[in-house]
């Protein structure tokens, strides 16, 4: 459009150097205007339908992460949380399940309500996903006040060691809960189990489950493996 603008302007200058009838120059100046206009209208209807894809195209992604995504959290849903560590122990993957559960969530839920629960839930959610790696690591709610990492892991000392981290760092962040038994603070247990190659979501979850189970009894914030319970020295 600009270079079609521009043609008249060059036009007029030769025809006042060379005496041309100004005529020429002016039928000139209308079919640049004309093609100008041409030109921005075809402009228009491009940038719109480009405009108008792009949002078709936004539309269909967010849709597409919303049948996966947790209403409630920014993580997967537990649907989501499933199919992948299904996927991963069909493809004959070495994988590590850590139930992330929050400590006394339904007190918690019962003394201060849904809005300062979600908030509690929102941190704890957030912790476990810059602790771990959301490139290889598949993050979901899976339940109410338990959050679900699967993990690539060739050795029993990966998923002991991601599970302290996220232990350490959610009781570091000190969220008050004052009524709390022993530590004042929101905490969670960290119970992992191991997949391997012909074992299936539900005998992995099972084993976590069941190292979750032993770890409550012993009054939570510790991480359990294999039914054995850990805490640091210094936090009885």
């Amino acid at each position: 459009a600009f270079f079609i603008g521009s043609i008249p302007l060059w036009y007029t200058v030769i025809c006042v150097i060379n005496n041309i009838s100004v005529y020429y120059s002016v039928t000139a100046w209308g079919i640049a205007a004309l093609g100008f206009i041409s030109s921005c209208s075809a402009y228009s209807l491009y940038s719109a339908r480009m405009l108008n894809s792009k949002r078709i195209k936004e539309d269909k992604q967010r849709m597409k992460l919303s049948a996966v995504m947790d209403s409630r959290t920014d993580l997967y849903n537990r649907a989501y949380g499933i199919e992948k560590a299904t996927e991963l122990l069909n493809e004959g993957k070495d994988i590590a399940l850590l139930l992330v559960d929050i400590d006394g969530f339904a007190q918690y839920n019962r003394l201060y309500g849904n809005e300062r629960s979600d908030e509690v839930l929102d941190r704890v959610s957030n912790c476990v996903k810059i602790i771990s790696k959301p490139h290889t690591d598949i993050i979901c709610r899976y339940e109410s006040d338990t959050v679900l990492v699967c993990l690539p892991a060739k050795s029993d000392k990966e998923a002991i060691v991601l599970s302290e981290e996220i232990r350490s760092a959610i009781k570091d962040m000190k969220i008050p809960f004052p009524e709390a038994e022993r530590y004042r603070c929101i905490t969670v247990t960290v119970s992992a189990a191991r997949g391997t190659k012909g074992d299936n979501f539900d005998s992995v979850y099972d084993k976590a489950l069941r190292s979750q189970n032993a770890a409550k009894r012993i009054g939570g914030n510790c991480i359990a493996f294999k039914e054995h319970t850990f805490r640091p020295e210094g936090e009885k």
